[in-house]
């Protein structure tokens, strides 16, 4: 099977508006729209190859760039092993130098156009944000003091998407704060993913749900429709493997370092452990386990979506 290898980007403005290009009529699946870029030469680095082809394609240069994800996708009898970048700022105003049509648009409006399947994790990526709260354990007795540092963290850390988890309430105790936790949501814009059973989906209309690793492995199919979001925890090639399977939306890798709440724990997969299954993982991977705002730039280097923390995303207050 023959592999190619390709270089792409999702160049994003101000506006929040990605540039997207439709291939021509003479080309393989011609009328999708793609993120623009191609193939990888002999004795170039990926970053290289996207500077010179989005030089060569729409007249730009590049004035910085990080990669995004890295997706493997198969057809007949070739693989391709896509390469892409988010470039956030450029030199030159982008046009189809080789007479393509082009377009910018909203990141919430890509979804509206047909994209080649190899293109898809891109869409999944450019909707997510870069830090992801899981929720410490909760007292149903201190409620009222979570809320109030759930709100601080959402503001002091720009939070757009959390996950509540709290493994040790019955699950009629944590619909009921669930409910809580999404009206502050809401007032906030922000995300909630439940961290329980999908079920709770039907009492609790949360944006989607994370399955830990022991649920995970109860699924073979996705559980509920592609309007909510799915997340799964992986810490293994195995769980990577079922999280394709069920078509997670995305995943969260662990333990990527040793946490305050596991210091003897021996197994992290270490940085290198994480970009090998984050690159596997065909989906954005979140990396999990002592990450703060801080680790965003080697989390970026290793292929990743971003970080998930509770302690580094979680706003405490002072007390004298």
């Amino acid at each position: 099977m023959s592999i190619l290898r390709v270089a792409a980007a999702a160049i994003v403005n101000l506006q929040n508006q990605v540039f997207i290009s439709r291939r021509q009529a003479s080309q393989h699946l011609a009328g999708k729209w793609e993120f623009p870029g191609g193939k990888i030469e002999p004795g170039e680095t990926s970053e290289e190859a996207l500077a010179r082809e989005l030089r060569e394609e729409l007249g730009i240069h590049i004035s910085s760039c990080r990669p995004l994800i890295s997706v493997t996708h198969t057809r007949e009898s070739l693989t391709l092993c896509i390469d892409f970048w988010r470039v956030d700022t450029f030199k030159g105003i982008p046009f189809g130098r080789e007479g393509q049509v082009t377009a910018w648009v909203s990141i919430d409006e890509l979804s509206n156009y047909a994209f080649p399947e190899a293109n898809l994790p891109v869409l999944r990526a450019l909707h997510l944000p870069d830090r992801l709260l899981i929720t410490p354990e909760v007292s149903l007795q201190d409620t009222e003091t979570f809320l109030k540092t759930l709100e601080r963290s959402i503001a002091r850390y720009s939070l757009s998407m959390i996950q509540l988890r709290a493994p040790s309430l019955p699950e009629a105790d944590y619909c009921a704060l669930a409910e809580d936790v999404l009206a502050l949501c809401q007032q906030h814009d922000v995300r909630l993913l439940v961290n329980a059973h999908p079920r709770v989906l039907d009492q609790v209309p949360a944006h989607g749900c994370h399955l830990n690793s022991y649920r995970l492995k109860s699924f073979s199919q996705r559980p509920f429709s592609e309007d909510l979001l799915l997340s799964a925890a992986c810490h293994n090639q195995a769980e990577l493997t079922q999280a394709g399977l069920i078509n997670a939306d995305f995943v969260l890798i662990s333990p990527v370092t040793r946490t305050a709440s596991h210091p003897t724990v021996n197994n992290s997969l270490s940085w290198n452990g994480f970009s090998d299954m984050a690159k596997r993982a065909n989906r954005p991977a979140y990396a999990l386990g002592g990450m703060g705002l801080e680790d965003l730039p080697a989390v970026w280097a290793s292929g990743g979506q971003g970080i998930a923390a509770i302690r580094g995303l979680w706003k405490e207050e002072k007390r004298d």
